[in-house]
């Protein structure tokens, strides 16, 4: 997925293997920072990333 986005890292990022984060429109963009621009990317709407990130709180995506 190619795209202008304006990716972010968390602050805690120390290396260069992070997560990264950006919002495009209405759909909420992840990639692995190793693979930049070149990597694959996840992509969710934002209800789906805000239910994503509810059940990692509650630890409800172990398997």
């Amino acid at each position: 997925m190619a795209t202008s986005a304006d990716w972010r890292r968390s602050t805690r990022c120390q290396h260069a293997d992070c997560v990264e984060i950006a919002v495009v429109s209405d759909n909420v963009l992840i990639r692995d920072s190793k693979h930049g621009a070149s990597g694959p990317v996840l992509a969710f709407t934002a209800e789906q990333f805000r239910s994503f990130i509810s059940a990692m709180k509650e630890n409800a995506l172990r398997p």
